[in-house]
C-alpha cells in the first residue's frame, strides 16, 4: 500500500467535515480517535497508524488517496449502523449553530440578576455579592440605571454597548466612590461576563 505522508494527505483537502467521517470510521472499526470532532489530534494520529498497522501500510499517521477509499471501503457498514443513533448522527454533521443573538435596547434594558466573585487577591478579598441590575436605554449606545447589592449597597449605572462590549461604571457615592466593569455579551444568550475594577470576577443574566 502508498504511504501515506503529510504531502500525500494535504493533497486531500479535508475540510472539517472530511476528517470527522475520517473519525467517525476509524472510531467504528475498533480504532478510537479520542473524539469525533472535526480536528486531526494526537489521538486522530494515533487511531491512524494503528489502523495503517493493521492493513500492513507504513504506519506514519498521515492518509493518501488510496489509503482513504480503502478505509471507506473497510467502514461503510459499521458507519451506516452507528449513524442510526441520532446523538452519533449529531456528532458526525453536527447542526448549525442558532444565528448569533442581537442586541438593542429591547433586550438588554430591563432587570438583570447578578453575581460578583471575588477571590483572595481582589481589593475586596475573598467574598460573593449578589444583587440586581436595572437598566434602561439611554439612547445612542448609552445605558443608565440602578444597581442593589446583597451588601446592602445601591449605586448609580452608567454602560455602553459597543458590538458586544459593555463598559460600565458604578457610583456607589462618597462612601465607596466607583467601580468600573469590562464585560461581554455570550453570542446566544443574554448572559454578561466580565471583570471589575475590584478584581473580581461578574456574571449577569435576564
Amino acid at each position: 500500500m502508498p504511504v501515506g505522508s503529510e504531502s500525500t494527505e494535504k493533497a486531500l483537502g479535508l475540510d472539517k467535515q472530511a476528517i470527522r467521517d475520517v473519525q467517525a470510521r476509524l472510531l467504528v472499526i475498533g480504532y478510537d480517535p479520542n473524539g469525533v470532532d472535526g480536528v486531526v489530534g494526537k489521538g486522530t494520529r494515533s487511531a491512524i497508524r494503528s489502523w495503517q498497522a493493521a492493513v500492513s501500510a507504513a504506519a506514519t499517521g498521515y492518509l493518501n488517496e488510496f489509503q482513504l477509499i480503502a478505509l471507506k471501503e473497510q467502514s461503510q457498514d459499521a458507519l451506516d449502523e452507528w449513524l442510526r443513533s441520532d446523538d452519533n448522527a449529531n456528532l458526525y454533521k453536527p447542526p448549525p449553530p442558532p444565528p448569533v443573538l442581537a442586541l438593542g435596547p429591547r433586550n438588554m434594558s430591563g432587570n438583570w440578576r447578578y453575581t460578583t466573585n471575588c477571590g483572595s487577591g481582589s481589593r475586596l478579598g475573598r467574598m460573593k455579592i449578589t444583587g440586581t441590575l436595572a437598566m434602561r436605554h439611554a439612547g445612542g449606545r448609552n445605558y443608565t440605571g440602578t444597581l442593589s447589592n446583597s451588601q446592602g449597597l445601591r449605586g448609580r449605572v452608567n454602560a455602553t454597548l459597543r458590538g458586544r462590549s459593555v463598559s460600565a461604571v458604578t457610583n456607589f457615592g462618597l462612601l465607596i466612590g466607583k467601580v468600573s466593569l469590562k464585560a461581554r455579551v455570550d453570542d446566544y444568550k443574554l448572559v454578561l461576563r466580565g471583570r471589575d475594577s475590584n478584581g473580581c470576577s461578574f456574571y449577569a443574566s435576564k
